[in-house]
């Protein structure tokens, strides 16, 4: 289970919104869970997508990228989730959403906003025995 704080959750969305028709992209900090709790979102961080074709794909700029890992550890965070919408496709993941690097984070939300309202959903993905790639659904609680 994934705990978003609903400011982090409505900067996400507002952000995703800002940048349509392009893909949106960013990271969600906060605190890892151990035994006793989950991972604790708190922050959003948008970064710039330098993509050429960016209605299609998602590609970060890698100076935001470095500003914002540097900007989670300065205030302790760490990196609990890689963020991108899909501004005419459903909340899952796509071919090359499976390919991407970024798949190695601890979540990776798609953020929809195909329809009248955004969807958000997120996924871990994981590799099979016979090296396929997979991915499962994770529950996303909003708090206060």
């Amino acid at each position: 289970m994934l705990l978003i704080n609903n400011r982090a959750y409505r900067d996400m969305i507002d952000y995703c919104m800002k940048q349509r028709p392009h893909e949106a992209c960013g990271f969600l900090s906060g605190y890892r869970g151990d035994c006793s709790g989950p991972n604790r979102i708190g922050r959003f961080i948008p970064v710039a997508n330098r993509s050429p074709r960016p209605e299609l794909h998602f590609d970060m700029e890698p100076h935001e990228v470095v500003r914002a890992l540097y900007e989670m550890e300065a205030d302790d965070l760490v990196l609990l989730g890689i963020v991108h919408s899909h501004p005419q496709a459903p909340p899952v993941p796509s071919a090359e959403d499976m390919l991407t690097p970024w798949r190695q984070a601890i979540s990776h939300w798609i953020v929809s906003l195909h329809g009248d309202v955004a969807s958000t959903k997120a996924y871990a993905y994981s590799k099979l025995d016979d090296g396929t790639l997979t991915w499962s659904e994770l529950p996303i609680v909003i708090t206060p």
